[in-house]
This record gives structure tokens, C-alpha cells and sequence, in this order.
């Protein structure tokens, strides 16, 4: 298929095709591959499947970038709370992103820190405030989070690191951010709470118990994402 017939192309990048159940059967939507990464269609709105974890998350993302050439970039998905301020089912816009599982403290560098490349990767202001307008009708959402990657499902008390202060996880966020700091593309990030550290249910069980609630709401997200952003975005 060609992308070049489009305009104000959205490109939402998200982990799995379970996040987007509702899309995923919808008959509008058609289904695609580049590249042995998966991607669905409607006119000018892409998603495309990552796969789980920062590497798929920065290939899936380049890969799509050279094919659609999107204007809009938005991550969505799900995420784990590790702030007691932070519940179960919050909808979060993510402001900076941290790796807490890189640790080169060793050679003096800060855990989290890779050499000749930012301590943490920053979403786009601009375009973030478009899409908490957009979104805030319908939702009350947790501006100006921090987001922790690692390639975990949860936490590990000692790798945690104070100066980091992040307050949500996830395993993508910030392969996609490192990826745009080197194609030069604006992207947010809006995250769906899934679990908490602060539940006495472990945090893989809470995730099952809410996955089919939770990815409606990431469909609403995008239909109503993909419906008003072109006339938003000046």
C-alpha cells in the first residue's frame, strides 16, 4: 500500500495488539506488515503494533516513521504505578522518560545514564497540551509525569534510583523518545494505569483483572484522537 495519497497522517504507536482489541476487530481498519512489524489503517490514522520492550519499541518505530512519514506521533498503552499518588485506572501524559535499568555507575556515570545521550528523553510540550485538550473532556488526566523504562514487567526495588523520580513504568516509552531525539519527530505519550505497586494483588494479576476495560479505553482514546487532531493543531 502507498501512504503518500494521505495528509495529516497520525501515527499511534502502541505495544501489543491486545492494548487495542476494539480496533483490531473493527472492519475500518485495515491490517497491514512492513517489515515484519504490524500496522492498521483507516485513511490518514496508522497503529502501529511495536512489540513489548525499548528495542522493538525504537525499531517499530523507525520502521513506521520511514513508511508513513507521519506528522503526529502518539504513544499510547498501558503502565504500572510505583507513586502512591498515581491509581489504578488514571489516564497519565507523560513529560520525561528515564531507562532505570541502564547502570554504568561503575564509570561514574548516573544509574540511567548513557553516554553522549540525554539523562532522560522529553515528550513534545506542544503537541502533549493539544491532546490533554482533547482528552480532558472525558477524563481527568495526571499531567507532567515522569515515566521509568526498563525491560521489566516490575520494578526491582534495587535498581530504583531516587534522582530519577519517576512515577509510573512501562517498557516502551523510552525506546520510542530515543528513537524521535534522532528523527527529529515530536511525539507524546499517554499512559493507561494498569496496576500499582500500592495494591496488595500482584501486579501481573491486577493487569488481567483490567486489560479489557483498559484497552476500550485506549480505543476511545484514539477514535477521539484521530477525529479532532487535524483541526486542533494549528
Amino acid at each position: 500500500m502507498s501512504t503518500t495519497e494521505y495528509k495529516n497522517k497520525i501515527l499511534f504507536l502502541v505495544a501489543s495488539e491486545e492494548e487495542i482489541a476494539s480496533i483490531v476487530e473493527n472492519p475500518q481498519y485495515v491490517k497491514s506488515e512492513v517489515k515484519r512489524k504490524i500496522f492498521y489503517n483507516n485513511n490518514n490514522v496508522f497503529i502501529g503494533i511495536t512489540g513489548i520492550g525499548k528495542v522493538n519499541a525504537a525499531t517499530g518505530f523507525i520502521i513506521f516513521n520511514e513508511f508513513i512519514d507521519p506528522e503526529y506521533v502518539i504513544n499510547i498503552g498501558l503502565c504500572g504505578s510505583v507513586s502512591p499518588s498515581i491509581n489504578s485506572n488514571d489516564v497519565c501524559l507523560v513529560e520525561q522518560s528515564f531507562q532505570y535499568d541502564v547502570d554504568l555507575t561503575k564509570f561514574n556515570y548516573k544509574r540511567g545514564e548513557i553516554p553522549d545521550l540525554p539523562y532522560c528523553f522529553r515528550t513534545d510540550v506542544k503537541l502533549s497540551n493539544i491532546i490533554n485538550t482533547i482528552i480532558f473532556e472525558n477524563e481527568k488526566v495526571k499531567n507532567n509525569v515522569s515515566c521509568g523504562t526498563a525491560d521489566l514487567f516490575a520494578p526491582n526495588p534495587k535498581i530504583h534510583d531516587n534522582n530519577m523520580k519517576y512515577q509510573i513504568i512501562d517498557m516502551e516509552l523510552n525506546g520510542i523518545l530515543q528513537a524521535a531525539f534522532f528523527l527529529n519527530k515530536r511525539v507524546c505519550s499517554i499512559k493507561v494505569v494498569s496496576d500499582s505497586v500500592y495494591e496488595e494483588t500482584p501486579e501481573s494479576k491486577q493487569f488481567l483483572k483490567r486489560i479489557k476495560t483498559l484497552q476500550k479505553k485506549n480505543c476511545f482514546f484514539i477514535d477521539k484522537i484521530s477525529s479532532e487532531l487535524s483541526m486542533s493543531f494549528d
